[in-house]
């Protein structure tokens, strides 16, 4: 059933692996502290380490999610603008038919068309355009 596969999933996964590649993508931080004492912090215990989120690399992570496919809709397709071409092989006026050189295209010239991306910062900006865009990740 449904159900068992889905403890099943939960009691034998390599959570381990799971943990490790949210680390290794900036997602999960490890963070040292040092435990506080017993009586007003006094004393504090040996140091820990715990695991926390890098909320800016997590909303980076969701604006990725958000607008990774968007331009498999043919209706939205971007034609190249004169003042930009050549675009990676794109003549002026060429409509750009592969959706990640076309979401390429947007992010370089009209970020403020993407609301989930625009906010983000400069290197987090360069880090979803390098995954969508070069790595063409699908």
């Amino acid at each position: 059933t449904q159900p068992e596969k889905r403890m099943g999933f939960k009691a034998n996964a390599k959570w381990d692996f799971f943990t490790k590649l949210l680390v290794d993508a900036g997602i999960l931080e490890e963070k040292k502290t040092k435990k506080k004492g017993f009586f007003f912090g006094v004393g504090g215990g040996p140091e820990v380490t715990k695991l926390v989120v890098n909320e800016k690399r997590l909303v980076s992570l969701l604006a990725l999610t958000a607008v990774h496919d968007i331009m498999k809709m043919n209706l939205i397709l971007p034609d190249v603008q004169a003042e930009h071409a050549p675009y990676h092989g794109y003549a002026a006026g060429d409509t750009i038919g592969d959706h990640d050189s076309a979401l390429g295209y947007v992010m370089d010239n009209f970020p403020d068309l993407l609301p989930s991306f625009k906010d983000l910062d400069v290197a987090e900006k360069k880090s979803v355009q390098f995954t969508q865009c070069n790595l063409r990740f699908n």
